[in-house]
C-alpha cells in the first residue's frame, strides 16, 4: 500500500483540490483495487464535487474492503441525504456512533443526528436526541472546548432552534439567559441572540444590536453584515442594501449577497448590471453544485433576452417563470421581503 501517496491525496482533499485528488486516487485504485482507504477518499472527492450518489457506492466499497470506521458512516450519511435517501440517515449515524469509543466523537455524532431530525422537521425526535446529549455532557471535560469557543454550545443552539420552531419562545429565551456567562463568545450564541429579536419582531433593538454590539461585531462579522443586508431589503432601502452588498463582497466575497444585488438590479430594470452579476456568480461557483449556481443558470436566458431587447419565445418564457419563482424563494430564504420582490418582478415580466 502506497501510504505516502494516499496521504498526499487526502491532503489535496483538505485543500479542496478535487480534480487533482481524484486523478491521483484513480491511479492508486488501479494499483490497489481492494484498498478501502482509497475507496473512502474517492467517496469524499465525489461528495465534495456534488456527486452524492456515486460517493455512496465508494463508501460502501470502503466498508466491504475492511475500512469500517465511524468517519465512513458519517460521510455516507451526508451522501445519502444529499442523494434523496434521507430515511437511511438515522441508522447510518447510529452505526457511526457504535463504531467509535471516543466519547467526544460520539457526542458529535449524536448532535448530527439531532440536527438531521431538526432539518426534516422531526421535532420530537430532535428534542429527544439533543436532551440526551445535554444530560450526558460533562462540563468539566469541555474546558479545552470552551477556550476555543467551539462545539460546547451547539447542543443548546439546537435546543434553542427546536423551541423556536415549536414557538416556545420563553424556553428559547431562557437558554440565552442561562448560557450567557459561559457561551457569549460562541458564534452560535450570538446568532441565536439575533434570531430571538427577529422572531419577536423587535427590529429597532435588532438594528441596534447589529450596529453597536461589540461582541456581535467581533464574533460573527460575516453573519452581522448578512443580517444588516436582510434588514435593509426588508425595509426596501435600496441604497443601504447596496452598501451592505458591497461590504459583503469586499470583506467576504459573499456571492449570496451578489445574488441579492442581481434581484435589486432586476427590480430597477437594470438588466445589463444583473447579467454581469449572474455571469460573475457562474464563474465563482465553477463546481456548479450550489443552489445559487443553478438559479443563475436558469435566470441567464431571461437576462440575455431582456438585455438584447428581444421577445422571449415560449421556452424562454417558461424559463423566466421558473427563474422568477426561484429568485423569490431564494431571496425570501435569505431574509428578503417577498411581496416587494413580487412587485419588482411584475414590472419586468
Amino acid at each position: 500500500m502506497n501510504t505516502e501517496q494516499i496521504e498526499r491525496a487526502e491532503q489535496l482533499i483538505r485543500e479542496e483540490k478535487a480534480q487533482e485528488a481524484y486523478e491521483l486516487l484513480l491511479s492508486l485504485a488501479k494499483e490497489d483495487p481492494e484498498n478501502g482507504r482509497i475507496a473512502f477518499s474517492l467517496g469524499n472527492v465525489l461528495l465534495m464535487s456534488g456527486l452524492a450518489e456515486q460517493s455512496v457506492i465508494c463508501f460502501r466499497q470502503a466498508i466491504r474492503r475492511g475500512y469500517d470506521h465511524a468517519e465512513v458512516y458519517i460521510n455516507m450519511a451526508s451522501a445519502l441525504e444529499q442523494s434523496g435517501r434521507a430515511a437511511k440517515v438515522p441508522g447510518t449515524l447510529k452505526t457511526a456512533a457504535e463504531k467509535t469509543e471516543d466519547a467526544r466523537k460520539k457526542r458529535i455524532i449524536e448532535i448530527m443526528l439531532s440536527y438531521y431530525y431538526l432539518r426534516n422537521d422531526m421535532l420530537l425526535q430532535a428534542e429527544r436526541e439533543v436532551k440526551k446529549v445535554l444530560a450526558a455532557q460533562d462540563m468539566t471535560a469541555l474546558d479545552p472546548v470552551i477556550s476555543e469557543g467551539t462545539e460546547g454550545y451547539i447542543p443548546w443552539h439546537l435546543l434553542f432552534r427546536i423551541y423556536c420552531r415549536k414557538k416556545k419562545y420563553d424556553e428559547a429565551q431562557a437558554i440565552l439567559d442561562n448560557q450567557k456567562t459561559l457561551w457569549q463568545r460562541d458564534p452560535f450564541y450570538q446568532m441565536d441572540r439575533v434570531e430571538m429579536l427577529e422572531l419577536q419582531g423587535e427590529y429597532s433593538r435588532l438594528r441596534e444590536l447589529l450596529l453597536e454590539d461589540p461582541l456581535v461585531k467581533e464574533v460573527v462579522p460575516h453573519f452581522r453584515l448578512q443580517k444588516l443586508l436582510h434588514q435593509a431589503v426588508r425595509r426596501q432601502n435600496k441604497e443601504e442594501s447596496i452598501e451592505w452588498i458591497l461590504r459583503l463582497l469586499e470583506d467576504f466575497r459573499d456571492m449570496d449577497a451578489a445574488l441579492v444585488g442581481a434581484a435589486i438590479a432586476i427590480s430597477a430594470e437594470q438588466y445589463e448590471e444583473a447579467l454581469a452579476i449572474v455571469l460573475n456568480i457562474l464563474e465563482e461557483d465553477e463546481n456548479g453544485t450550489t443552489m445559487r449556481f443553478r438559479f443563475a443558470t436558469i435566470l441567464l436566458p431571461f437576462l440575455i433576452s431582456r438585455k438584447s431587447g428581444g421577445h422571449p419565445d415560449r421556452d424562454q418564457e417558461e424559463l423566466k417563470i421558473i427563474a422568477t419563482e426561484r429568485a423569490l424563494e431564494y431571496v425570501e430564504e435569505l431574509g428578503g421581503d417577498r411581496a416587494m420582490l413580487e412587485k419588482a418582478y411584475a414590472r419586468v415580466t
